[in-house]
């Protein structure tokens, strides 16, 4: 594994054990912080299985098992032609009833291809953030809900997009005050 790949895999654990350590303990020892959210991420392929069917029900049924109360998806189509036409994101909403939160990063195949949020309560904002991709435009799609702000990415496959990113993930992080 070269240098750049494992001092981005070093940041991003860093970073995920730093903030689930601080949540914990603050959730432990302070009864005014609000109850814990679940927060499931979860690449969907399109909601694509590994026989290359879709398959709308088997993703529900995986965010049901996890009751999570919010949803980062990635590797979503809107009405492209390879989802016919279908707007991905919007029928698992419907099956899995959470609201739907949609942000494309490119256009694809007659349609577009991006990121997702399913959540149980409707967000107060969203906003887009592009970030570094060589290989395509990446974006991460920020949305603030009441007691949390929720961040979903798809880093791009090259090292230096992905040190980048982390640097403006955690610029838009410190602007946070939730």
């Amino acid at each position: 594994m070269n240098t750049v790949l494992r001092r981005t895999l070093a940041l991003v654990l860093a970073l995920l054990c730093t903030f689930a350590t601080t949540l914990t303990t603050e959730a432990q020892h302070s009864p005014y912080m609000p109850p814990l959210k679940t927060v499931l991420t979860y690449n969907i392929r399109n909601a694509t299985t590994d026989d290359g069917e879709v398959d709308f029900a088997d993703v529900v049924r995986t965010i049901h098992q996890t009751d999570a109360d919010f949803i980062a998806l990635q590797e979503l189509d809107s009405v492209t032609n390879r989802s016919k036409g279908k707007d991905v994101l919007r029928e698992l909403a419907v099956l899995s009833r959470y609201y739907p939160i949609y942000c494309s990063s490119i256009d694809y195949d007659g349609g577009k291809y991006g990121l997702g949020i399913l959540s149980k309560q409707k967000p107060l904002t969203v906003r887009k953030v592009s970030l570094p991709g060589r290989e395509e435009a990446r974006i991460m799609l920020v949305a603030e809900f009441q007691d949390i702000v929720l961040a979903c990415t798809h880093l791009s496959l090259t090292a230096e997009d992905r040190m980048e990113s982390a640097q403006i993930i955690l610029n838009e992080a410190r602007q946070n005050s939730k």
